[in-house]
């Protein structure tokens, strides 16, 4: 009942493991948004929320930074920030950007082999990238948008599924904050506004967070401010790799049929990267000049994956199968602690293990052509060392019933105990009728009979010589 009660309430009913899990595939797209008055900056009355440079520690108004690494702040909004290539899934956030001025090198007009010698571009002796450095102003107040969706196929059944995020059911799972990101402890649904403030959804597009928040995801309290690395830097000085996981899911317990609709939860995670940038250079136009930009930030990276439970024959009759391997354990368990720990053991271990008779012995054919068998062979067949057990009361009540009479005396009490020796077999009432005694070491009384009639037929049973001498020896 237990087994029962587990694969069917359990497994099946309330873990639904009978269902297949089938792998989901999924695409998202990001895009970035500076600040607004909660209006879309493309209309002509939209104004932008940026806060002020006073308003932000880690501006000023120098070009060269102070320990605390101070820079000059510069304002951009989403359209400058965002590549002209786009790549699905990803979206590279700048948090500072580092100018370096070079002057041509190498000139291979110059040289008589047409190579190049030197370098192609030199920077200034004693000029370092930090030198013309500044800071995206209020970059964690920009939001991202995410905008993503699901398909799954059972193989099996060709069933699909498919949905995009902003029509499902979607949660955030908020970790600890660390270095690491931490474990994911508490799941929270969208919109949330006590932990999470500016990430809601927008109907038809996705879902809206702040780079802030999205940085607290993934468990960084500071944000952008969070110091990393053997420097110490800031992730907004160093850049980071924020990789963003959406995982569709229907699981639901008690969802026997597969009905219920998919939901979606978003973990973020910071990757143990010390810093992340992209550099480029701009020529002057008659390509004597190039301006190097070393540009620092967070790129965010998003996952689609997850499982959707469908019906499957096939997972099915792998939970079934599993049963009855429980069953054939239980079994096991059972038998050996009735044999072993049960009052009634010795009971309990003839009705498991019966004894049956060898069959070997009984293959060979010892009946003569006219269908009679003579007494020497009858009794080679029934004097078989240990297996002539339950046999010889077969030879003696033959011998009788050849004769027309009935068994008396010994013959009788003889065929009595030895079938009260099979029925105990199968009832297991009497247990010294098949066993001997484990305290005394004595012989059951049907064995002892049994041995006794034995050396009665060994020396010969047509001899009255051999009788009386087996019986003188009984008395």
């Amino acid at each position: 009942m237990a087994i029962v009660l587990y694969i069917i309430v359990y497994v099946i009913g309330y873990n639904c493991k009978h269902l297949a899990k089938v792998s989901v595939t999924g695409i998202a797209r990001l895009t970035i948004q500076q600040p607004t008055m909660n209006c879309n900056p493309m209309d002509s009355d939209c104004d932008s929320d940026f806060k002020t440079a006073a308003q932000l520690p880690y501006c000023n108004h120098t070009r060269n930074p102070t320990a605390e690494k101070q820079l000059e702040c510069k304002y951009e909004d989403g359209v400058d920030l965002t590549a002209p290539y786009p790549v699905p899934g990803t979206f590279f956030v700048h948090t500072r950007i580092s100018r370096l001025s070079q002057t041509r090198d190498c000139d291979p007009t110059k040289v008589t082999d047409g190579g190049c010698h030197g370098t192609i571009y030199r920077s200034q002796p004693g000029a370092k990238i930090e030198d013309e450095s500044y800071y995206l102003a209020d970059m964690e107040d920009f939001t991202l948008l995410f905008g993503h969706g699901f398909k799954a196929v059972n193989a099996d059944t060709g069933e699909v599924k498919q949905g995009q995020g902003v029509d499902l059911t979607g949660y955030v799972d908020h970790s600890p904050g660390d270095a690491n990101g931490g474990a994911l402890v508490d799941r929270h649904s969208i919109p949330d506004d006590d932990h999470f403030p500016s990430m809601h959804k927008i109907k038809n597009l996705g879902d809206i967070i702040s780079v802030h928040d999205l940085m607290g995801l993934a468990g960084q309290v500071s944000g952008l401010d969070t110091l990393r690395g053997e420097k110490n830097d800031s992730i907004r000085w160093n850049g980071c790799v924020l990789h963003v996981r959406i995982e569709y899911s229907n699981k639901a317990h008690f969802d026997v049929l597969a009905r219920e609709k998919p939901f979606y939860v978003m973990t973020a995670n910071l990757l143990p990267i010390s810093e992340f940038k992209k550099m480029y250079g701009k020529r002057s136009e008659d390509g004597t000049t190039r301006v190097v930009h070393d540009v620092h930030g967070v790129l965010v990276v998003t996952e689609i994956t997850g499982f959707i439970r469908m019906i499957s024959v096939n997972e099915l009759l792998t939970v079934l199968t599993t049963s009855v391997a429980l069953f054939a354990v239980a079994r096991l368990v059972v038998d050996n602690v009735m044999v072993s720990c049960s009052t009634h053991r010795k009971r309990y271990g003839i009705l498991q293990k019966q004894v049956a008779h060898d069959f070997d012995d009984l293959d060979h054919n010892h009946d003569l052509e006219d269908g009679q068998t003579s007494d020497s062979d009858r009794n080679e067949s029934y004097l078989k060392d240990g297996s002539m057990k339950g046999h010889f009361t077969t030879a003696l009540l033959r011998d009788y019933a050849e004769k027309g009479v009935s068994p008396v005396g010994d013959d009788l009490l003889h065929v009595l105990l030895t079938f009260e020796k099979r029925l105990n077999h199968l009832d297991a009432v009497d247990i010294r009728c098949v066993t001997a005694s484990l305290d005394q070491g004595e012989d059951s009384i049907s064995d002892r009979l049994q041995s006794h009639w034995s050396r009665k037929l060994a020396k010969g049973s047509d001899s009255d010589t051999g009788v009386r001498e087996m019986e003188m020896e009984d008395s």
